[in-house]
């Protein structure tokens, strides 16, 4: 029976994607961190001009309608920060794909499941 459950686990692991960790809805908390539903760490914002930026990203993601999308040459990306408009927004998640207290995957696949979950943020809040 643990061999099973190790199996199923470890067979999970390696299917998972970043839909999988970043899952919406997406919630702002505090005005300088963004949440998944999965409780995940999202987004930080420290400034306040970051923080509208990501407020206004949440929104996009989570579909609202009114929120206005960006042009993909306000957005610059690299490594796990986003640069808008010329503000920095961090993209969060690495402890938990990392940790032992989280999905303990290898380095490499958590930098996969990050840089999946930035393209897939790009394309869906820029026209």
């Amino acid at each position: 029976m643990e061999l099973t459950r190790k199996f199923l686990r470890l067979f999970s692991l390696n299917n998972m994607t970043f839909k999988d960790i970043y899952k919406p809805p997406f919630v702002v908390r505090n005005d300088m961190c963004a949440l998944a539903s999965t409780s995940v760490k999202v987004f930080s914002a420290f400034t306040p001009d970051a923080q509208e930026h990501m407020i206004r990203i949440v929104k996009i993601i989570n579909g609202d309608p009114s929120a206005k999308k960006y042009n993909k040459g306000d957005i610059i990306s690299q490594d796990s920060k986003l640069c808008i408009c010329g503000s920095m927004i961090f993209v969060r998640g690495w402890g938990m794909l990392t940790g032992i207290g989280g999905y303990h995957l290898p380095r490499e696949e958590a930098a996969k499941i990050q840089d999946e979950f930035i393209n897939w943020l790009i394309d869906k809040i820029t026209i």
